[in-house]
């Protein structure tokens, strides 16, 4: 069956410029073409007229990173809930997600691989989410940050074994965390948790497999250590440096911007005073590398990293730091599926792509973040999603 999908505004992810009055021809799960002007009959058989002609239509969203079975705050209680609580709690997630506008998810880990069943139970149509590209289980050192979420692991034979297990159960990406983090008691953000042998044999491991590696890092000597040693992905990365980003350019590094949850932790009355304080302290310094990472034309993709459906407010960061509203859009959709090596199925609308697209109210190059709080409807692999 064909969709002519009337669009009044068509942003397709690739082009500068927005295309007005056009359709969006999908077959089955694929665009086949656009088409100038609003085609379709109401009449053909095998076709159906999905009319959008008083609303803009872009590319799905694409989270680059973000856990499905916790919420914000304090990440080490919420790991040591029954895993049948989270989850339960990850499929709440993950149809908020969908609602947003969000197609397609990079977890960022789940406990228990909890990921993969969620996963399964999307695709099996038994609950509504996103696509969901899986990271497993987190590579932490001994006590170090996330060590209640991931394998602990110390040594380069150790860490090859940790990521050769998350590659047993069939995950498409490694994660890794190399750094202190936010919510750790006694740890500072840039405090290295594993040295650069360690490092340098998580990335050889995950490379020699085909899997991509993407490392928690604020920065500090681990950010050197894992750009140079060819990490793909820095997640978070507030502190980084002139010479680390320059290092990330030489690299095609990607950089993963995960302003949001910092910004509303910061301001939420359930989390710990001392981790308010340094959510607060990492918000403030975002805007500024981001600022750095814009003119040093740093890869770009954005996570809500536990602030679960925010990329409207990621996308806000983003042009506070010098990002036009088309390159914010690129972040959330294009940057997310070269994030995840997808770029030849997802991130934009072409022919050929999966068709997986939201409608919205109002001009998102006018006001994106506004518009994105506005879904109509949203759309995966050609089948309109139930966001009620």
């Amino acid at each position: 069956m064909l969709k002519y999908v009337r669009c009044g505004m068509l942003l397709d992810g690739r082009k500068e410029e927005p295309a007005y009055k056009v359709t969006l021809v999908v077959e089955g799960e694929r665009v086949r073409e656009v088409e100038g002007g609003w085609q379709g009959s109401d009449n053909k058989p095998d076709t159906e007229v999905v009319d959008f002609r008083n609303f803009s239509i872009l590319p799905g969203l694409i989270d680059g990173h973000d856990h499905l079975d916790i919420d914000m705050g304090d990440g080490e209680p919420e790991a040591m809930q029954d895993p049948q609580w989270r989850a339960i709690k990850g499929i709440k997630n993950a149809r908020g997600m969908l609602a947003s506008g969000i197609t397609t998810l990079r977890s960022a880990g789940e406990k228990h691989y909890l990921g993969h069943h969620l996963r399964r139970a999307i695709e099996t149509g038994w609950v509504p989410g996103p696509r969901l590209i899986l990271s497993g289980l987190p590579i932490c050192s001994t006590g170090g940050h996330g060590w209640f979420l991931g394998i602990e692991a110390d040594g380069p034979e150790a860490v090859r074994t940790a990521v050769r297990e998350n590659i047993k159960t069939g995950v498409d990406m490694i994660k890794m965390i190399i750094t202190g983090g936010v919510t750790t008691p006694g740890s500072t953000l840039v405090r290295t948790c594993f040295t650069e042998s360690e490092i340098r044999a998580a990335v050889e491991e995950a490379h020699l497999a085909g899997r991509r590696i993407g490392v928690h890092c604020y920065g500090g000597p681990a950010a050197t250590w894992a750009i140079e040693a060819g990490v793909d992905i820095i997640e978070h990365g507030t502190f980084l440096t002139d010479e680390q980003l320059d290092g990330m350019v030489r690299h095609g590094t990607f950089l993963v911007s995960t302003s949001s949850v910092m910004r509303a932790a910061a301001e939420a009355p359930h989390v710990v005073p001392f981790m308010r304080k340094r959510f607060k302290q990492v918000s403030e310094e975002y805007v500024e590398m981001l600022r750095r990472a814009r003119l040093q034309r740093i890869r770009l993709a954005v996570g809500c990293d536990t602030h679960h459906a925010s990329i409207a407010e990621e996308i806000e960061t983003l042009i506070e730091a010098g990002y036009s509203p088309m390159e914010g859009i690129k972040a959330a959709t294009l940057g997310g599926a070269q994030l995840c090596g997808k770029d030849n199925e997802l991130g934009t609308l072409e022919p050929g792509k999966l068709a997986d697209f939201v409608a919205v109210e109002g001009n998102p190059l006018q006001a994106p973040a506004i518009a994105l709080r506005k879904i109509k409807a949203v759309f995966k692999g050609g089948v309109r999603q139930d966001i009620s």
